[in-house]
């Protein structure tokens, strides 16, 4: 999925990554149960744990400052340029494999 690779395959939350051994997940900013959006602005790329710590709560009531305009900023970036960067980082990262082959077919 295009989210993984635009987020570097790390948690937007906390920055731990697959190489860290984060599981990832895809977190709605704005809770699903509010906005019932699935556009990619508005999915960003979270660990298992940030993910259960957030729940429904809205992005200002779990983060604030620096780390909620970061997920802002990286929720809206484009998405079109990420298939050939990860077809590069699937041959060169195994690890990120499962999350980016989904893109590149």
């Amino acid at each position: 999925m295009a989210i993984y690779q635009r987020d570097n395959c790390t948690c937007q939350y906390c920055g731990k990554s697959v190489y860290d051994g984060a599981k990832l997940t895809l977190d709605h900013v704005i809770p699903w149960s509010v906005s019932h959006d699935d556009n990619p602005s508005n999915l960003v790329t979270a660990c298992t744990e940030c993910n259960l710590r957030k729940s429904d709560l809205e992005l200002r009531k779990f983060a604030s400052g620096p780390i909620a305009s970061k997920v802002k900023r990286q929720a809206n970036k484009p998405l079109d340029s990420y298939k050939p960067i990860a077809r590069r980082i699937i041959r060169e990262h195994k690890t990120c494999k499962r999350y980016l082959e989904s893109i590149v077919k």
